[in-house]
């Protein structure tokens, strides 16, 4: 008892002090769980109160603009950022900048659009499909020279970029956050980030949609409205022969014998007239309905041309035109429908010819690119506006009456000329620079076989084109 009483006497108060100790330390660690518990559960409480007033400021937000503007705030809020900004997806156009925080007006220009290629972390966000983390610009893999100076200039070290998907995985832009100093964004942050983000992406796909449907409707009522002035065009078109046609027939009642010569020419022309018109529809309704069977066969591109002059030049002659061929002297030959090219051509030539002053210039030529023939039509005509350029391919299209007077027709050949052209593998186009200067159309058609072509320098003739001594005399380029 003794020795056990001298041990508990000499070494009880240090394990005392020692159990002390060690409860205090158990309250201390304790206590500091709890204190972070508590600052987490307060970080957590004061994020929820964020995303309410978040959504309450959308809520009352109705500006499309200034929904982005709101949202690109909540997310530099969240983040604690000093720079954000919001963009749009176009496909191969890249990204549009949508709105923007902090930025200097300048990197604002410079990132409006950006490309796929692009040295920039929403460039690489967008190959990626992916959240990208730049906590230093300046040792980022992505990050070109030439955007890595644009940073520097706005003050910007380290960026992170979210795609913004719709719910069925489609890429609709980015989201992406700015800081001056490198940074890395905490998962909690970044978690947060995503609610906005999914936000962001149901609000630019809802805006897309709208400005679809918007622009469907618009398209909608302008067919319409083209509609109703084709139906009003096709009346008086129909109606102008009927007209002298009723006339001549009256006259050949009375029996005037010498009036005969000059009232059935007349009939005759007026009724021509009118089957061109209705083989105009026809044609509309027959490629609409893709009835239209080409009848290929191995054709050469000069015979091609002079079957369009051919159709053409009484109208040239009438005008009063020069007109200047151009077309290569070794034969260049097309697997097409004969009778369907020379269509094209000469509704075109004709287009020319009637939206051109008398005694106007038009130029034909044709030469090889490639595996394809190009075949321009040019006139010194009253030109096309950049706004009917972008539909002027497009069914009941006319061009802008500028000269004061009515240039008749259904203004369907052109639509018909592209259809065709499409059904041959070929494109057409149409360039001017604006009211009086002029257009020039572009026929691009596959060569069936490829030759080495020489060009036959253009010889100007009134309303044709005389004959190059390079050239046989069975050319369509002859004079009239």
């Amino acid at each position: 008892m003794r020795a056990h009483t001298e041990t508990f006497d000499e070494r009880g108060p240090d394990a005392f002090r020692r159990a002390s100790l060690m409860k205090e330390g158990s309250k201390s660690v304790h206590g500091a769980q709890e204190q972070d518990v508590l600052s987490q559960l307060e970080e957590e409480l004061a994020d929820a109160h964020l995303l309410q007033e978040i959504s309450s400021t959308l809520f009352d937000e109705t500006a499309v603009q200034g929904l982005y503007e709101r949202l690109l705030e909540a997310a530099s809020r969240i983040m604690r950022s000093d720079f954000a900004s919001m963009q749009r997806f176009h496909g191969d156009d890249g990204l549009e900048l949508l709105a923007s925080r902090g930025f200097p007006p300048e990197a604002a220009e410079h990132w409006r659009w950006v490309h796929v290629t692009s040295g920039t972390t929403c460039g690489a966000t967008l190959r990626s499909r992916a959240r990208v983390i730049a906590t230093d610009l300046e040792s980022h893999p992505d990050i070109g020279a030439a955007e890595l100076a644009m940073f520097r200039h706005s003050g910007i070290r380290s960026v992170q970029s979210t795609p913004l998907l719709s719910r069925s995985g489609a890429l609709l832009g980015v989201i992406s956050t700015h800081w001056k100093q490198p940074h890395q964004p905490s998962e909690r942050r970044l978690r947060l980030l995503d609610i906005i983000a999914r936000q962001a992406a149901d609000l630019i796909e809802r805006t897309t949609a709208e400005e679809a449907l918007r622009l469907r409707t618009r398209q909608l009522v302008e067919a319409d409205k083209r509609k109703d002035e084709f139906l009003a065009t096709l009346a008086h078109e129909l109606r102008n022969p009927l007209a002298p046609i009723q006339n001549g027939l009256a006259v050949l009642k009375i029996g005037k014998d010498e009036a005969v010569p000059l009232v059935l020419p007349m009939m005759e022309r007026q009724l021509a007239h009118m089957v061109r018109l209705i083989d105009d529809l026809l044609d509309v309704s027959r490629v609409s309905r893709g009835l239209i069977v080409l009848k290929r066969e191995r054709i050469e591109l000069r015979t091609v041309i002079e079957s369009a002059l051919e159709t053409s030049r009484p109208l040239l002659v009438a005008a009063e035109h020069r007109l200047a061929v151009e077309i290569p002297v070794q034969p260049v030959w097309l697997d097409a429908d004969l009778t369907r090219v020379a269509q094209v051509l000469s509704n075109v030539l004709n287009n020319a010819a009637k939206y051109t002053p008398r005694g106007g210039r038009i130029e034909l030529a044709a030469e090889s690119s490639g595996d394809r023939v190009v075949v321009k039509i040019r006139d010194t005509g009253i030109g096309i506006s950049k706004a009917m350029l972008t539909g002027i391919f497009e069914m009941f299209a006319q061009a802008e009456q500028s000269m004061d007077r009515a240039q008749g027709g259904l203004g369907l050949g052109l639509s018909v000329a592209k259809r065709l052209i499409e059904m041959h593998a070929g494109t057409i186009e149409a360039q001017s620079d604006g009211p009086g200067q002029g257009s020039t159309f572009i026929i691009r058609l596959p060569i069936a076989q490829a030759h080495d072509i020489e060009a036959v320098p253009m010889q100007v003739g009134q309303a044709g084109v005389t004959s190059s001594p390079r050239k046989s005399r069975s050319s369509a380029a002859q004079g009239r």
